[in-house]
This record gives structure tokens, sequence and C-alpha cells, in this order.
């Protein structure tokens, strides 16, 4: 049975695996049969096929994108992450709210991520009252 512990494992696994550019390290933290939204409205894409692509069309842009979890919330065999990705290039920035469902063995079953890019998301706000106190 997946822990918490393990899921928390996993997803600082995700993070150092894409920021170290370790192709085959961040690919083996994915399942066999996941299945991705990246984002959320967009194709979904299913099988580990689809995330080698996801890799090398990423790195194929001349970007470098570093991963930051700026905050999660692990419940069970799931996970909610606030993820910010910066790219090292030019220092532009991207905040994605992401849903993880891990399978037994501890490997990414599902993804979901909402991001903010120009016609992607219908609304974004922010709760400026919360974020204060």
């Amino acid at each position: 049975m997946t822990t918490s512990e393990q899921v928390k494992k996993a997803i600082e696994r995700y993070i150092d695996t894409w920021n170290r550019g370790d192709r085959q390290g961040w690919i083996s933290c994915w399942a066999e049969n996941t299945i991705l939204e990246d984002p959320v409205g967009g194709p979904r894409k299913g099988g580990i096929r689809s995330i080698e692509e996801t890799w090398d069309r990423t790195i194929k842009t001349g970007a470098d994108w570093k991963l930051e979890a700026v905050l999660v919330r692990i419940c069970g065999k799931e996970a909610g992450l606030h993820m910010r990705n910066i790219n090292t290039r030019d220092g532009a920035s991207n905040d994605s709210i992401e849903f993880w469902c891990f399978n037994d063995e501890c490997k990414i079953d599902s993804c979901r991520t909402f991001f903010t890019k120009q016609g992607v998301l219908d609304e974004y706000w922010v709760n400026e009252q919360a974020i204060a106190g």
C-alpha cells in the first residue's frame, strides 16, 4: 500500500530528476499506463510513450524549466500541488495547480495540470485576503 511518505518522496524525486535533466529518471516516475492532462482542456495523453514525447517536446523548445513545489497536500495516494515552473534562461515563470494520483508502486497514475497560459484557463483569481492571513 502506498503511504503518504512514499508519495512525498515520489514528488521530490519527480522534481529532482526534472531539475537535473535526468530524462530516464523522470520518465521512471510515471506508471506504464498513465494519463496526463497537461493542460486540462487540452488533449489527454496516455501511456509512457506520451510521457517520453512530453519530455522531448519540452526540451526542444530551448527553455530550461526548473520546478519548485510551492505547496503540496497529500491525502493517501493522491496529491494536490501548487507548482512553480521557472525558465532559467529568461526568468519567466508559470504557476500551475496539479492533481496527481499514484498507483500501488507509487508511480504517477494520472496527472491533471491547470496553468495560466493565455486561452487555457477560463478564469484565474487569487484570494488576496486569504493569502494575507
